[in-house]
């Protein structure tokens, strides 16, 4: 069987819960095989993500505590013995990083291997103002800043999954011959609809309890309507700050209307977005900038044939089809955000007929396979781009 080489993956905190798209696509991808090298894993879950791969294709810098081998790495580019003899023995080929900042904690790491880096920008990581980054960001990201002009010439290519990412990362100065538009993937066939779950009056609320995800303007929508509908309630999936305020004030106003889950492993997700009779995380863009890049809960939600309801912010307008998949509001349009909903819950038939077509515009555009087959193809043509520039 022929080998197959190694992509060194790279992600700060590895295996988040809500950063699927950084591993789900190996499994698809036939001529490399990804190890995943980070900072440590991510607080929720990351330890046990990280199970769905060998041990040994996985390495954290901070161990027992030592938390001087990850300041060492980030502000100078050391590396510890053992990280040098691990990356000896696997030897990658090309390094993809995902997140701008890490672009830069990568640099060294590509330096020291002779290797092409792939960039991922993926949101936040250039959407948030820089004053803001300055100001209260994490030291990573300010690291970034200071260095991003560096990023931009030793990077060989960077990734956006949406048209709107595109546009934000021209105006922050990335050179737009080495950008590539790529979308994220959905396993089509883990996401499936199943009819007979749907649960009439359900709405589902997948997402970080943050003001971005705008959880505070789905319950108000949510509030205006419970009288309509009787069987009316919503479930929200996700942790966040805001959770302690969300939960006073659903039992203030929403009594015995909302729960709260957390976070929750995919199999549960899924689940609960067969269930749903709608499915609306109404993203806003706030004042540090951060808005919606692209949103893959809402794919993974009409793949299982449940329609969106969301306001048409940042990258959203390119993953739900306004009137055919979904409804999109105006930004923070609570009244448009509470009719919509009124909509799919009035009128069943809308609701399967719109269910359907989501389902067949996540398979015939963002299957993780064809995605994957994408990625793959980017790592061959950079690979060769790279060798052929060697001098």
């Amino acid at each position: 069987m022929h080998k197959r080489k190694k992509v060194l993956v790279f992600r700060d905190h590895l295996f988040a819960v809500s950063e699927t798209f950084v591993y789900r696509p190996y499994p698809w991808i036939r001529s490399f095989e990804p190890v995943f090298f980070g900072s440590k894993f991510a607080s929720q879950g990351g330890a046990v993500q990280s199970s769905a791969f060998p041990a040994d294709h996985v390495f954290t810098l901070q161990r027992s505590g030592k938390s001087l081998r990850e300041a060492l790495f980030k502000l100078f580019g050391r590396l510890p013995s053992d990280a040098i003899t691990w990356l000896r023995h696997h030897q990658p080929v090309l390094i993809h990083a995902h997140f701008a900042p890490d672009g830069v904690l990568s640099l060294p790491l590509a330096r020291r291997l002779r290797i092409p880096l792939v960039v991922s920008l993926l949101g936040s990581d250039i959407t948030m103002k820089e004053s803001h980054v300055l100001r209260s960001s994490y030291p990573t990201h300010r690291l970034y800043l200071f260095r991003k002009k560096r990023l931009f010439r030793q990077a060989h290519r960077f990734i956006v999954p949406s048209r709107f990412l595109w546009n934000v990362a021209l105006e922050r100065g990335y050179p737009e011959d080495k950008l590539l538009l790529l979308p994220h993937g959905v396993d089509t066939r883990f996401f499936t609809p199943e009819p007979e779950a749907v649960v009439p009056g359900r709405i589902l609320f997948v997402g970080r309890l943050v003001a971005l995800k705008g959880p505070h303007l789905l319950l108000e929508a949510a509030r205006r309507l419970m009288t309509e509908f009787p069987d009316l309630h919503v479930v929200m999936v996700g942790e966040g700050p805001e959770r302690p305020r969300l939960e006073a004030w659903a039992e203030k106003h929403l009594p015995d209307r909302v729960r709260f889950l957390g976070v929750q492993p995919p199999e549960v997700v899924r689940r609960e977005m067969q269930k749903a009779w709608v499915f609306s995380m109404p993203s806003v863009p706030v004042a540090t900038g951060q808005a919606e890049s692209f949103g893959m809960v809402f794919l993974e939600a009409q793949a299982c044939g449940c329609p969106v309801v969301t306001f048409s912010t940042g990258g959203i307008p390119e993953v739900v089809r306004q009137g055919e998949t979904g409804f999109l509001v105006p930004p923070g349009d609570v009244e448009g955000l509470t009719r919509a909903l009124r909509k799919l819950l009035l009128y069943p038939d809308l609701r399967h007929r719109m269910g359907e077509t989501a389902r067949q515009w996540v398979v015939s555009r963002f299957d993780i396979r064809d995605q994957a087959k994408a990625l793959e193809d980017l790592y061959e043509v950079t690979l060769t781009h790279a060798f052929h520039s060697v001098p």
